[in-house]
This record gives structure tokens, sequence and C-alpha cells, in this order.
């Protein structure tokens, strides 16, 4: 339930942070990337958050306000069942985390960049995909 997702979102919060100071330490493995290392492995949800609350703001929405903008929820409905769907959002993040700690050498900023980029991509991506099956199943109905 709600309350549940939101002490899971504390937890992973406070472990965010936590990786992220000691990643300030001399020594640590991805220390001086531990920024953009946290970003890559949350990736998928902040994504995902920043999209919805970006796509009610230009609707004149509450940010908050339900509807079916999720990733998943697009995902589902391109005809992906839940496991596959699950199974593709675990994917993406295991390739993004794949990505970050792979070009750990390019630094926070670029790798922020990157991640930033790539999330643009991927919301026009799942923009026009969608328009696109909607009007295929306008037009064959």
């Amino acid at each position: 339930g709600d309350t549940g997702s939101l002490v899971c979102g504390f937890i992973v919060s406070i472990l965010a942070i936590q990786f992220i100071e000691m990643g300030n330490g001399t020594g640590q493995p991805f220390g001086n990337v531990a920024p953009a290392v946290t970003l890559g492995i949350l990736f998928v949800p902040l994504f995902d958050t920043l999209r919805v609350f970006t796509l009610r703001a230009l609707a004149g929405k509450s940010p908050f306000s339900p509807d079916k903008n999720h990733v998943h929820h697009r995902i589902m409905a391109l005809g992906f069942s839940q496991i596959s769907t699950v199974l593709l959002l675990g994917l993406l993040s295991a390739v993004v985390i794949l990505f970050v700690i792979s070009f750990s050498h390019l630094g926070n900023l670029a790798l922020i960049g990157a991640l930033v980029v790539f999330g643009v991509l991927l919301s026009v991506f799942l923009g026009v995909y969608q328009s696109r099956v909607d009007r295929r199943q306008v037009a064959s109905s």
C-alpha cells in the first residue's frame, strides 16, 4: 500500500545519501562518482516520477493526481504482461547501472548529463510509440 511505499522510499533515500557520503572518503570503489552511480541505481523510479509530474503539469493537472501515465502502465498498454513489464524495467535498470559503472572514468557531470539525455530520449520514444499504437487502435475500430 501507500504506507509501505513511503517507508520503502524513505529507506532507499537514506541508503542513497549514505552511499554518496561514503564515496567522499578516499579509496572507496566508485567514490569519485558516487552521485552518478546513485542516480543510475535510482534511474527508473526517478525517471518515472519526473516524467509523470511533467506530463501532469503540462496538462494543467496537479502533479499528485492519479492517472495511467506511469512507465509500467504504458508498457503494459503496449501488450506486455506484468511479468514481462517487471523484467523489462529490471533490464533497463541493469543496463543503466552497468553504463554508469563502465563509464565511471568520465566523472559525475558527464554521467549525469548522459542520464538526463537518455531519460529525455526514452520519454520521447514512449510518447511517440504510444501515440502510434493509439492511432492504430482507433483506425482498426
